[in-house]
């Protein structure tokens, strides 16, 4: 370019302006263009560099992330296939329990398939997905607070409320359902000991006795008052399920009085809280044929405790359920109700079947027998006794149908 140093008054210098003027706007033009492109080149360069490393190393996180939308589309066309060779609801059950195996295997093979180095920052969970690692996020003190839902109240350091957390309430119930059972066992040894020791003469009215009862007690206030809560619980779990399948409104409040109709509550609680009270002791006697039986109230609130083993049945079928993979999304898809039925059917279906049968047949036998034990023994064989209706013959001699004695 040309550098010139023009004055106003000049007319010459003024004209030699105007006809280099042309000339150098097309020179910088030019010279523009070559920068813009050379710019370009290099811009070019680093992009393709940049989109080889993520492609080489984003590319596998991706891949990773990508199957989680696999086991959907798996399990939806699984269930669809099922849907149109069978529309029995019993075979939806068995469809399913296929549906849960197939995930199963299919994570089995990908898990023991040839593992890929992740690169820096990145991490394998247990079902093979790439995650952050904890050290990759940032820190608490930089976090920005989480916004949380319409509907859902602020709290501080941004967590959402539980109650609106479907896998958070189930957690709770099962874990009330476990305390609930341990209080119950307690409950349960205590009232057999009860039984046991009025078997080898001890006086129901001691001190050892009446703290056994007292012990019960507390118990089975504290057991109507767990299951007062695995009821609420489970009805918050119920709207929350309404709400993610029908889109229904979510009411977070419970109405004490819905719980205490349920019919389920009000078998549960008599189960619990009927025992005896303390400094309470009686025979009542019962007429089988020609024959007086006394029964020890003792004896008799030692049998009622006894079928409080149903929560033994509760906590297994949690274990059973919760160890099946995408159960809500299943229950969703093939329309069933995972309950006691369906766990039932997983067992049988599985390689301790036989150990299941087995376990529940020794405890029914177990069961029975001490019930056959308490029935056939009567008041009247104990020292503390002093009821005269034990002076009878028929309560001191077994009399059968043709009228002979059987001491």
């Amino acid at each position: 370019l040309v550098k010139m140093r023009v004055h106003p008054s000049n007319d010459e210098a003024s004209d030699l302006v105007s006809n280099q003027l042309p000339k150098f706007i097309t020179a910088q033009r030019a010279g523009d263009g070559h920068y813009n492109r050379r710019m370009s080149a290099d811009a070019l360069i680093v992009g393709v560099a940049d989109g080889r490393y993520r492609a080489e190393h984003v590319n596998v996180a991706q891949r990773y992330r990508s199957k989680s939308t696999y086991d959907a589309d798996f399990l939806k066309n699984g269930v669809q296939q099922h849907r149109r060779s069978s529309g029995d609801a019993r075979g939806i059950g068995l469809a399913a329990n296929e549906i849960f195996h197939k995930i199963q295997s299919e994570r089995m093979m990908r898990r023991n398939s040839s593992r890929v180095d992740l690169p820096e920052g990145l991490s394998q969970n247990g079902n093979g997905a790439a995650v952050l690692r904890d050290e990759a996020l940032p820190s608490e003190a930089s976090a920005k607070p989480v916004v949380n839902k319409v509907g859902d109240e602020e709290q501080s350091g941004g967590t959402r409320d539980w109650r609106k957390n479907r896998s958070a309430v189930e957690d709770r119930i099962v874990s009330l359902r476990r305390i609930l059972t341990w209080i119950s066992c307690c409950s349960v040894f205590f009232s057999c000991l009860q039984h046991e020791m009025i078997l080898r003469d001890v006086n129901p009215r001691s001190l050892a006795v009446n703290t056994l009862k007292v012990l019960c007690l507390i118990l089975a206030v504290i057991s109507v008052a767990i299951l007062y809560r695995i009821f609420f619980l489970k009805e918050l779990f119920m709207r929350i399920q309404l709400h993610l399948r029908s889109l229904h409104h979510l009411d977070l409040h419970v109405a004490p009085l819905s719980i205490l109709r349920e019919p389920k509550f009000l078998v549960q609680g008599t189960i619990f809280l009927v025992h005896v009270p303390p400094f309470v002791t009686l025979a009542f006697p019962v007429q089988f044929g020609q024959n007086l039986i006394l029964y020890q109230i003792e004896s008799v609130g030692a049998l009622w405790s006894t079928a409080r083993v149903f929560l033994l049945w509760s906590c297994l079928r949690d274990f059973v359920l919760r160890s099946l993979p995408k159960r809500h999304t299943v229950s969703n898809f093939t329309e069933i109700d995972l309950g006691s039925a369906f766990a039932i059917k997983t067992i049988m279906h599985g390689y301790y079947a036989v150990f299941f049968i087995a376990v529940v047949w020794i405890i029914s036998v177990l069961l029975a027998a001490y019930w056959f034990r308490a029935v056939e023994l009567t008041a009247c064989q104990f020292a503390f006794t002093t009821d005269p209706r034990c002076l009878q013959d028929n309560a001191r001699i077994w009399w059968n149908e043709q009228g002979a004695d059987d001491p």
